[in-house]
């Protein structure tokens, strides 16, 4: 992570290390669900989970009450861990 003297400017916005930490956290679970989709492990589907379950503050996310089960997770990852943000 670099320092908040190095924060990237958006529309003379600064991106925070946070948020450059959630959009890693997402992009990591979309590839470990393309490894666990490959090969199955309790400790990949662990970390996928804990990434699901992490309170994100930049990245709302309207499922959030919803029970959802972990093949429903894998089948939905694009939507549910997509990194990309629409900036105003």
């Amino acid at each position: 992570m670099h320092g908040e003297e190095k924060e990237i400017k958006i529309n003379d916005q600064a991106v925070t290390n946070q948020w450059e930490y959630e959009s890693a956290l997402r992009e990591l679970a979309l590839c470990l669900c393309d490894e666990y989709d490959r090969k199955p492990n309790k400790e990949v589907k662990d970390k996928i989970i804990e990434i699901y379950r992490y309170k994100f503050e930049y990245y709302s996310r309207n499922d959030s009450f919803e029970k959802i089960n972990f093949d429903s997770i894998l089948m939905d990852r694009k939507r549910i861990f997509g990194p990309a943000m629409i900036i105003d």
